[in-house]
């Protein structure tokens, strides 16, 4: 019989509920977006332990041995494997317990306080630079994660952590747009080209972030500029072409997934993932963009372990269970997201496996940049995202 395992919602306890049932981890970043300076500021604050760059020492070994018997796993809700969990149990020892944050601010604040007892986070790639910087997180035991050669090589060192020595890639996914194929037409292969299937079809139902992080990172990308530019000229430039399709835009940071499922967005900016579930749920059908020319942004999630995690050797064992491919690819069955370790295939759904928006190709990825928002990044775009929405 499987142990059960525990999920605890930081939240107050009248929404707790609600929280549970309906937040993902995109829903999520989206609303991080408009958020994303109060995010660099509080990496960069004066609450919690101050930490310096590099102030991170390299810990004594463990014994890999000596399992502890509990694991906090701190994660976005819906965005794990439940049976994933329950299986390592079996396996290894140790009871999970699930502690779920609605963003990235939320979880570097509660590492940053004390107030957390994570074992194990989830930071993207802009996070990750943070809590290391911060020293917050533990360097990697890699005697301990032998199955880490099994992550594809080409999301493994990255500028964000060249030599993984804090964060093994989690999930993969990609943000662009998505569009209604029976009211919109064309069929583009770039982000530019979206930008004009917007102006060709002006009854069509038009839905852009809410954020500025996340809507300056596809128009710097549509104009063929570095999506974390902050040259003026490049910021200008992207700005106007926002302004040029802004009479068209009737939503910001509506819900894409009911949007998309019912026929009242036609197209929007979105991710690949939710691209996905739309269609699964047999309704309306979307096709989602992976450009084919020019570039887009990436998403990578990674597994880290917490500094002050109290369970280093159970932590170092999960991240290692999760890289093999059998549960890897019940990680990628369960949140729909591309897990990036080689050898999953007989594992995965054919739906997701066989559909390269979803398994998304090497030689396109490749084309793709990570998105580090730097403080800088941060404060342009935010006042060029508020002069477009006054335009």
């Amino acid at each position: 019989m499987r142990k059960q395992h525990v999920v605890t919602v930081l939240a107050p306890e009248q929404q707790a509920g609600q929280i549970r049932a309906a937040l993902t981890r995109r829903q999520a970043l989206v609303g991080l977006g408009a958020g994303a300076a109060a995010l660099a500021l509080a990496a960069c604050g004066t609450s919690g332990p101050q930490q310096s760059s590099g102030s991170s020492s390299t810990p004594a070994a463990l014994n890999g041995d000596q399992v502890e018997g509990q694991l906090v796993i701190g994660n976005y809700a819906d965005y794990i494997s439940e049976d994933n969990v329950s299986a390592f149990t079996d396996a290894v020892g140790p009871e999970v317990r699930i502690v779920t944050y609605s963003s990235g601010l939320e979880m570097i604040s509660a590492l940053a306080s004390g107030s957390a007892d994570y074992d194990i986070v989830v930071p993207g790639p802009s996070e990750t630079v943070q809590l290391i910087e911060r020293g917050l997180l533990r360097q990697l035991d890699k005697s301990l994660l032998p199955n880490i050669t099994n992550i594809r090589p080409g999301v493994m060192g990255l500028e964000y952590d060249p030599e993984n020595q804090y964060a093994i890639p989690k999930a993969v996914g990609v943000a662009a747009f998505w569009w209604n194929t029976a009211t919109v037409q064309g069929s583009p292969t770039s982000l530019a080209e979206v930008f004009d299937l917007i102006k060709a079809n002006p009854e069509a139902k038009v839905n852009f972030f809410s954020g500025a992080k996340e809507t300056f990172t596809l128009a710097l990308a549509a104009i063929g500029k570095p999506i974390g530019s902050t040259d003026p000229a490049d910021i200008e430039a992207a700005k106007q072409l926002l302004i040029s399709v802004k009479p068209m835009i009737d939503s910001f940071g509506a819900d894409e997934l009911e949007g998309g499922t019912t026929g009242s967005i036609d197209i929007c900016m979105g991710y690949n993932y939710i691209a996905k579930q739309i269609n699964a749920g047999g309704g309306q059908q979307v096709q989602f963009l992976l450009p084919e020319t020019g570039s887009t942004e990436y998403f990578i999630d990674n597994w880290a372990i917490a500094g002050s995690a109290k369970n280093p050797v159970a932590a170092h064992k999960f991240i290692d269970y999760v890289c093999a491919p059998e549960p890897a690819g019940e990680e990628m069955n369960a949140t729909g997201t591309l897990v990036p370790v080689e050898g999953i295939e007989p594992f995965v759904e054919p739906g997701l496996i066989d559909d390269p928006t979803i398994n998304i190709p090497p030689a396109l990825l490749e084309k793709y940049e990570i998105l580090l928002a730097t403080p800088e990044y941060l404060d342009v775009v935010t006042k060029a995202y508020d002069e477009f929405r006054a335009a």
